[in-house]
């Protein structure tokens, strides 16, 4: 009878030891090995898995490989993380900050993808010059500021301002500027269309005559006022993340209410963006 109390009690301890010394060791698609215990799981779902060292990752299902049962790895050799290791749990997107790990498990890539076209606040600074035949035989230097948004990706939206100017015609814009972009790559081609309004201040000549018929001109200067659409087409190219330089060419209406008249001209531009 004390054999069989014996031999009981070692196989009751055999099995209690054995179980001990099992861990749970979930095996990822992208090849990663984690081992600790399954402290949650939802169907279809989630798990949830507590390393030795504390830490807990959480994994979308279909991330997961396999999932078994085996004896306590000795050596493991997992890739090492900095400390303070932030674990994505997939599912909804939230970041869940682990207690400091040290020498633990990674399923995050390294490199995240670039995004060239942040939402924020941006500025332009153009340079370049505008034709003015119509009123002026040369063509007027310009220069513009833009200040405004980018509300997503592919749209941004400001106030453009700025000044023209050659040796007898002045011209000063003020546009509601918008820009549309066709990709979130380093190289994007983009649409411009902004109306708005321009106060012009363009030489007039007065001609008198004298007895014996002579004359002169006298020169003096008018005000005109006139509303503006500028529509043009551009690439940009972005140096980084922040800075980019940008290549625009269009044409622009001017209608001037006092003479009932509407103008074209034609423009180029180049621009630093930041």
């Amino acid at each position: 009878m004390k054999i069989l109390y014996s031999l009981a009690f070692a196989i009751i301890s055999i099995f209690i030891f054995g179980q001990n010394n099992i861990e749970e060791v979930v095996y990822l698609k992208n090849g990663s090995i984690i081992r600790g215990t399954i402290i949650e799981q939802v169907p279809n779902q989630t798990l949830k898995i507590q390393t030795k060292d504390g830490s807990v990752f959480v994994f979308n299902l279909n991330e997961v490989q396999k999932i078994t049962k085996e004896a306590p790895y000795k050596n493991p050799a997992p890739n090492p993380v900095n400390t303070n290791t932030q674990v994505i749990n997939q599912s909804n997107n939230e970041n869940i900050v682990n207690n400091t790990v040290e020498n633990t498990y990674s399923t995050t890539d390294s490199k995240e993808k670039k995004e060239y076209l942040k939402k924020g606040f941006i500025g332009i600074t153009e340079i370049g010059a505008i034709g003015r035949k119509q009123i002026s035989p040369k063509s007027a230097f310009t220069l513009h500021q833009f200040i405004g948004k980018r509300t997503s990706q592919h749209f941004a939206i400001g106030v453009d301002f700025g000044v023209e100017v050659n040796k007898s015609l002045l011209v000063v814009p003020v546009m509601l500027d918008t820009r549309i972009y066709f990709l979130n790559k380093r190289i994007t081609p983009f649409l411009n269309l902004a109306p708005g309004y321009a106060f012009s201040s363009i030489p007039y000549y007065d001609y008198n005559s004298y007895y014996g018929g002579y004359g002169y001109y006298k020169r003096g200067r008018r005000p005109y006022h006139s509303f503006i659409t500028n529509f043009g087409i551009g690439v940009e190219y972005k140096v980084n993340e922040k800075i980019g330089v940008t290549f625009s060419t269009g044409g622009r209406l001017s209608y001037f209410p006092k003479a009932s008249t509407t103008l074209g001209n034609g423009f180029f531009k180049i621009g630093i963006e930041y």
